[in-house]
């Protein structure tokens, strides 16, 4: 495993890693470029090898708008809430909550995750006879 060194001439401290053919992971090709600027916005370019994990960043950002970083506040709040009263009280790991609110499994067929999907042939045993 290569282990960057810190560059003052680049802006972030570190060198891109280079392929090969001398093109680096974060560069654009020329295709790419032609395609980008003849396809929409909204359309992603697949070609890049960071494009997924960009567009999955991209979805999950904006996820409430501008209440966003709020949000994310608050879940880390009673994430530490709750990560302070486990370590007050160890036996609440073992605690399931609102257990007696769960709803009940309405179809009989279902037995521990399997459903039988051959059920249909029973009833039809039972005319031939």
């Amino acid at each position: 495993m290569v282990i960057l060194q810190p560059d003052q001439a680049t802006s972030n401290g570190y060198h891109k890693r280079k392929l090969d053919d001398g093109l680096s992971l974060g560069s654009v090709t020329p295709e790419a470029k032609r395609l980008k600027s003849s396809l929409s916005p909204k359309v992603i370019d697949f070609s890049q090898p960071f494009s997924i994990s960009n567009m999955l960043e991209a979805l999950d950002g904006g996820k409430y708008g501008s209440v966003t970083k709020d949000l994310q506040e608050i879940a880390d709040m009673r994430m530490g809430l709750v990560k302070q009263c486990i370590s007050l009280y160890p036996s609440l790991v073992n605690v399931v909550f609102g257990e007696d609110n769960s709803q009940k499994m309405d179809n009989r067929q279902v037995m521990e995750g399997v459903i039988d999907l051959d059920d249909d042939d029973d009833d039809d045993d039972d005319d031939d006879d």
